[in-house]
């Protein structure tokens, strides 16, 4: 009877044990899921202006009272211009650049020369009012656009400042029509510096991507919808013709491959106070 005793309770001692080994791998199993849950809570979690996609499809939220650059707002911004602009369908064009927003940074913290063939076109008098604001990406580009009335075209280029800017851009309408130059300290529009704006901001990974424009309720204030959003893609690649871009209407998309930066940053953009709605940018993997 004592040789039973003891055996019964070395069955029952080594079954407590197994049984607390099992729990502990459980534990140990839940925490990690628990901590991986929190991490994608987090950056799901960053609200209008600030996310992170480290699990795609992200969204991207622009608040046109948040995350506005405001032309009438830009201390000092003056937009190269091109008067006089009768009324109907146009073109629009690039014919030469050497725009530079100094530099970007390379390798082992180097600093590299930056060219940057891109600027903004505002017509002030358009139809379409999702082509309100757009833009030219390089020497050659050419885009539609119409005038509502008889009004005049403003061209920026566009960095955070004024520092290390410098080249000029010849913008043509018509083919051989009336053109303009842009200046890169004179006409740029530092949404930074002279903006004071803040951006809509998204966290990338290394890999491909694409941001489209979902939908939108954007509108410059006067009952109209402007459904385009500007994007500054994460891409520190000396020659970049769409460093900026802007994404004309819903549905539109940009894929782009992140180059020494991770942040995907967003902005409506109007040329006068009292703009209202927001608009979402989806961000998917390629």
């Amino acid at each position: 009877m004592v040789l039973l005793a003891v055996l019964v309770t070395l069955m029952m001692f080594a079954a407590t044990g197994c049984g607390g080994g099992n729990a502990s791998t459980e534990d140990g199993g839940m925490q990690n899921t628990m901590v991986g849950d929190a991490g994608s809570g987090g950056g799901g979690g960053g609200g209008a202006t600030t996310g992170d996609a480290g699990a795609l499809p992200a969204t991207l939220t622009v608040d046109a009272v948040s995350n506005s650059i405001v032309l009438e707002l830009c201390i000092g911004m003056t937009p190269a211009t091109i008067s006089d602009m009768t009324p109907g369908l146009h073109t629009i064009g690039i014919t030469a650049s050497d725009l530079s927003k100094g530099s970007v940074s390379g390798p082992n913290n180097s600093q590299l020369p930056s060219s940057d063939d891109y600027v903004i076109v505002h017509v002030e008098s358009g139809s379409a009012t999702s082509r309100r604001f757009f833009m030219l990406n390089g020497v050659g580009t050419i885009a539609d656009f119409t005038i509502g009335g008889a009004g005049a075209v403003q061209i920026m280029f566009i960095d955070s400042d004024t520092a290390f800017n410098g080249g000029r851009s010849t913008v043509t309408v018509d083919g051989t029509g009336p053109n303009t130059t842009v200046d890169g300290i004179a006409n740029v529009l530092a949404w930074s510096t002279a903006c004071s704006s803040t951006p809509a901001t998204l966290t990338v990974d290394g890999r491909g991507h694409r941001a489209t424009l979902a939908d939108s309720t954007l509108t410059a204030g006067d009952g109209s919808r402007d459904d385009f959003v500007l994007l500054r893609l994460p891409s520190e690649t000396p020659m970049d013709p769409a460093r900026y871009v802007i994404l004309n209407g819903v549905g539109t998309s940009i894929d782009f491959t992140p180059y020494l930066s991770q942040t995907l940053s967003a902005w409506f953009i109007s040329s006068a106070p009292g703009a209202s709605g927001r608009a979402t940018v989806v961000v998917t993997d390629l």
